[in-house]
């Protein structure tokens, strides 16, 4: 039989819970945005002072110290638990699960006054279970479940917790009447091993937030700051790869008339406002699967993967009309902003990336000689030709 002593055990936990606070205290100094940090840091930090207690519970009174304990442990958990769901961006349930241990620590007060040990560890075991279950749902509310190493130890963690309080919950009804419990060498292999898997659970927490951060990093990377489309390089990267994919592509170059004078007359502000007010309005106007990027300065680059002439057409148009329409709003301004499209479509003397963007280029300067506010397609009679011989194939 595996014996593990009450008092070495957690000993052995009071320090290796105080070293993973430490460390999530230091992560969330240098990562102050990220709550669940934070929340996890204090859920730890309660999980250190239940170990610390717990050698010591025989000199404080049975009530306090059942009281006092399984909320500290109770606390761990839940902390556990509502870091998780802040690192998922979702509010906190504090009603019902404060309502949920508030009953639990009446029972458990119940059971102590009344000298039911059993029930009270039933209790306990009961309610450390649900808590488990609770972050369970959490974790298959999450589409990243399978993609994710963090969500994927968190789930495996979990699985293993349960079953462990599972397994706990029967050892206690199967123990001899009058048995002693918690001197019992199951109940104590079973509560080491959930402790030392709760701290696991931390672990899967920690990657969760570092993969969160690699994933912002990322998209920081990518992404323009000001528009929060593509920026040129990742946008080229991905419309090389498109051109490379695609039978049929087309390319929009889109350019904000007189986007100085705006600059001018209303102030950089109002250029900002314009720019990220039809941001939102291109993306709107686009298909799913478009690539939408900032190119630089008031230009945007649009690539259409398996569009025609005539759906890049139509594209096109719905976007100039949805600008021209609706003024920019900044602060009580209203500001009209027109837009001027070039659109290229690929065929074999623009199957490359650089070419179709130059004819897209070339069309949308096209545009503004023309008056602006209008789409030009550049190479007008080639394209229809090359649909021709597409739709005969």
């Amino acid at each position: 039989m595996f014996w593990i002593d009450s008092s070495i055990s957690y000993l052995i936990q009071t320090c290796y819970s105080a070293v993973v606070t430490l460390t999530l205290l230091l992560f969330w100094l240098s990562n102050r945005e990220e709550r669940e940090l934070l929340t996890w840091t204090l859920g730890c930090s309660a999980s250190t002072l239940f170990s610390l207690m717990v050698v010591h519970r025989e000199q404080m009174p049975m009530l306090l110290s059942v009281l006092l304990l399984n909320s500290l442990s109770f606390g761990f958990v839940t902390a556990l638990w509502f870091g998780l769901r802040q690192s998922h961006g979702k509010t906190l349930p504090w009603r019902s699960t404060a309502t949920v241990l508030v009953v639990a620590l009446a029972l458990l007060a119940a059971a102590t006054l009344d000298d039911r040990l059993r029930i009270r560890l039933m209790v306990a075991n009961t309610t450390m279970l649900l808590l488990c279950a609770a972050m369970a749902r959490e974790l298959r509310s999450s589409r990243r479940l399978l993609a994710s190493p963090g969500h994927t130890l968190s789930a495996l963690v979990l699985a293993l917790l349960m079953a462990v309080f599972v397994v706990r919950f029967g050892v206690m009804l199967l123990a001899p009447a009058g048995s002693n419990l918690l001197a019992d060498s199951w109940q104590r292999l079973l509560q080491f091993t959930a402790n030392l898997l709760f701290f696991a659970l931390v672990l899967g927490g920690l990657l969760l937030t570092n993969e969160k951060l690699l994933y912002r990093l990322a998209h920081l990377a990518e992404r323009d700051a000001l528009t929060g489309l593509y920026n040129r390089r990742a946008l080229l990267d991905l419309a090389e790869r498109a051109v490379g994919q695609q039978a049929l592509l087309a390319v929009l170059m889109i350019d904000l008339d007189h986007f100085k004078t705006i600059n001018d007359r209303y102030g950089h502000a109002a250029g900002d406002a314009a720019l990220r007010q039809f941001a939102e309005r291109l993306t709107q106007s686009c298909r799913r699967g478009d690539l939408i990027g900032r190119y630089g300065g008031e230009e945007f680059c649009v690539v259409l993967p398996g569009a025609t002439a005539s759906v890049a057409q139509r594209v096109a148009e719905r976007l100039r009309a949805a600008m021209a329409a609706e003024p920019v709003m900044f602060g009580q301004q209203r500001i009209a902003v027109t837009i001027s499209i070039g659109l290229a479509c690929q065929r074999p003397e623009l199957a490359e990336l650089e070419p179709l963007l130059a004819a897209a280029d070339s069309a949308l300067y096209q545009a503004k000689r023309r008056g602006r506010n209008r789409v030009e397609l550049a190479g007008q009679q080639a394209v229809q030709a090359a649909e021709t011989a597409v739709a005969s194939v």
